[in-house]
């Protein structure tokens, strides 16, 4: 009976500490909402145009410690003034690459750059539909990720390009 006893406690002695020092798995994958001030589009070139900024979603697959690959997809409205006045919308989608210099649980330093496309849809006042297709890029030189629990997390970045120069939001680790 002491035999039992002593097996059964050494099992559960032996998987407590084996529990203890086990690590939280990485979660590999992240989705995030992002509000982007000052977008540069191609409309700026020639353009007086007057932006909202830019709403985006974006998914990120982190295969490895230091690298996200993802998407994203955003839409800016925005209004111009020129001999005639026109509105629209862009549709942007990028492919992203996010290389991470601090990757702590709690706490992502980050650059980031993308390349894709911007659908540009006009509407003037002569009631004439104009669409478009442009290049979007964007250059993130530092982003940061920080924890808000568990799974959620806020973020900003500093860059350039079709997200803004300015962009901040909020996303969940999975």
């Amino acid at each position: 009976m002491k035999q039992k006893i002593l097996l059964i406690l050494t099992i559960f002695t032996m998987g407590t500490l084996m529990a203890n020092g086990q690590t939280a798995e990485r979660k590999k994958h992240d989705t995030s909402v992002v509000y982007g001030f000052s977008p540069f589009t191609f409309h700026d070139i020639w353009d007086d145009t007057h932006s909202i900024g830019i709403f985006s979603v974006q998914y990120l697959y982190n295969p490895a410690k230091w690298l996200g690959i993802g998407v994203m997809i955003g839409l800016q409205h925005f209004e111009a003034n020129k001999s005639w006045s026109y509105s629209g919308n862009d549709y942007t989608a990028m492919f992203l690459l996010r290389a991470n210099w601090i990757n702590k649980p709690n706490f992502m330093l980050y650059s980031k750059a993308g390349i894709g496309s911007t659908i540009q849809h006009e509407n003037n006042s002569l009631n004439e539909n104009n669409n478009d297709n442009a290049a979007a890029l964007q250059i993130s030189l530092i982003g940061t990720n920080f924890s808000l629990g568990k799974d959620f997390f806020g973020m900003a970045e500093l860059g350039i390009g079709s997200q803004g120069l300015l962009m901040l939001g909020a996303g969940y680790k999975f």
